[in-house]
């Protein structure tokens, strides 16, 4: 969590006990100190803090567990739509290198670059003296 989402949790905390509208950006004159007192006047705890049972058992937990609404969006990019490397399938005839494309039902090609080829010849002459 960053401070920008901590800060977004107390106000929007505060807005949805008093029925107003919070603003959380960075570019507004926020007084954290304001939210904070106004959820004290709520009968919360001051920083946002809540107390938390445990959903089997019913104990309480130890600690005081920070909660509260927030915004997020989820990633439209599914790790499914993206992958497509592939180990085998068509090559090209000339090079023989992996067909390129998702739609062809390529792969990804498998030449390293200088700098990888340096790393893999310096790895083989450690391993090699060790």
């Amino acid at each position: 969590m960053t401070i920008g989402q901590m800060i977004e949790c107390v106000v929007g905390k505060a807005a949805c006990f008093t029925g107003k509208i919070g603003d959380a950006t960075p570019f507004d004159e926020l007084s954290l100190e304001t939210q904070c007192n106004i959820l004290h006047e709520c009968g919360f705890q001051k920083r946002g803090y809540e107390v938390m049972y445990n959903g089997r058992t019913g104990q309480k937990f130890e600690t005081m567990i920070f909660i509260g609404p927030t915004y997020y969006q989820r990633l439209k990019h599914m790790v499914q739509d993206k992958q497509h490397a592939i180990a085998r399938g068509s090559l090209q005839n000339f090079v023989r290198q992996p067909i390129e494309g998702r739609s062809k039902n390529g792969g990804l090609r498998s030449t390293l670059g200088l700098s990888e080829s340096f790393n893999l010849y310096f790895l083989r002459l450690l391993l090699v003296r060790i």
